[in-house]
């Protein structure tokens, strides 16, 4: 069977149908559609809910169906191309191993936010993903045409990986990748990257900040850092592995990183015992305000749990458990003062 590929927004909504196959993007999780973005999915990333759910690949095809589409997000990620590559050997009935199981907890502890580097041993197989996938990213093609690009080395990423699983390398190991003399240029672009954050470090703001208790019992104070779009591809890892500058193991808590001027991310790091639970909403109700102020209203189907097609996304997913927030995925109008501005309130009001 023909296996063809597309990519829609980040954050779309869709409907099963057969001879497609969604994953990472659709907000269901059920047959054809593997999600992990929304408040009742599993507490696992889509990699794994597509490794473990090859009834849900099956399911969308029929005898005289010559053709299988498999529909990620437009820029895949690293949990969305390894969804694919899983739904890719249930396709072609591949006898699945323990390397595929290893590499499936690996991708999810790195969509929980466990992306710790450090400068010693900077050498993973998430520090290289992030540098194929730049690589890959940096043509002047369309998103569609960029996607492809971005998804192909993902895939050529991940067979080496399952490869050196085989044969017994622990992904865990600094030198894991000591015989794949194609990836040096990646590797050789990791290590100049912490000169990068070097840079990047000398004009961030470093600060004590006091975020929620995740229990509910209160706050906490953790040691944060908010930067303008940082010229280091592996800020934020660099940055949670940085004990020196932090003051503690393993390194910063919150993040708060302006990527571009449409887009900001704030998270804080997995069991730090802190939480951004309604930080998401109290961005989305000023995007709201200004959006109306300015006449740029959003159209479209509301996405699920959402007053918005597409508002900023709060961290509802079980795997996400609100470390995480990210901006509109067409961008968000407001700036970065003004995202900053609303951070602060809600630290201090919690609205």
């Amino acid at each position: 069977m023909k296996m063809t590929y597309d990519f829609i927004p980040m954050g779309s909504m869709t409907s099963a149908e057969v001879g497609k196959i969604y994953i990472d993007v659709g907000n269901h999780f059920g047959p054809g559609q593997i999600d992990h973005h929304h408040a009742t999915a599993p507490s696992t990333c889509s990699a794994r809910l597509a490794l473990d759910h090859p009834d849900y690949i099956h399911s969308q095809i029929r005898p005289a169906l010559s053709e299988i589409q498999i529909i990620t997000h437009l820029y895949p990620d690293l949990d969305a191309i390894s969804g694919v590559y899983f739904a890719r050997l249930h396709l072609q009935d591949i006898p699945l191993s323990a390397s595929f199981s290893l590499w499936a907890d690996y991708v999810c502890q790195v969509d929980r936010g466990e992306t710790v580097l450090d400068p010693a041993q900077p050498i993973t197989p998430y520090s290289l993903f992030i540098l194929c996938l730049q690589r890959a990213s940096q043509s002047e093609a369309d998103p569609k045409t960029t996607s492809i690009s971005m998804l192909a080395e993902g895939l050529a990423f991940i067979e080496t990986v399952i490869a050196e699983l085989e044969e017994g390398n622990d992904l865990k190991s600094p030198d894991f990748f000591k015989e794949c003399n194609h990836l040096q240029a990646e590797i050789d672009a990791v290590k100049a990257d912490w000169q990068h954050y070097l840079k990047d470090m000398k004009r961030a703001e470093q600060f004590e900040c006091r975020l929620p208790d995740s229990t509910g019992q209160g706050f906490k104070t953790v040691p944060a850092l908010w930067i303008e779009q940082p010229t280091s591809s592996l800020f934020k890892a660099w940055a949670r592995g940085d004990a020196k500058r932090a003051g503690q193991a393993p390194g910063f808590v919150f993040l708060g990183i302006q990527v571009n001027p449409q887009r900001a991310i704030l998270s804080v790091m997995p069991d730090s015992g802190v939480t951004l639970k309604g930080l998401g909403e109290a961005l989305e109700q000023g995007e709201t305000r200004k959006r109306q102020q300015i006449g740029k209203i959003r159209t479209g189907k509301n996405r699920t749990g959402y007053d918005s097609p597409d508002p900023w996304y709060d961290g509802r997913s079980p795997l996400h458990a609100y470390t995480i927030v990210d901006a509109p995925y067409e961008g968000s109008v407001l700036t970065s003062t003004e995202i900053r501005q609303v951070f602060e309130k809600w630290i201090k009001t919690g609205q």
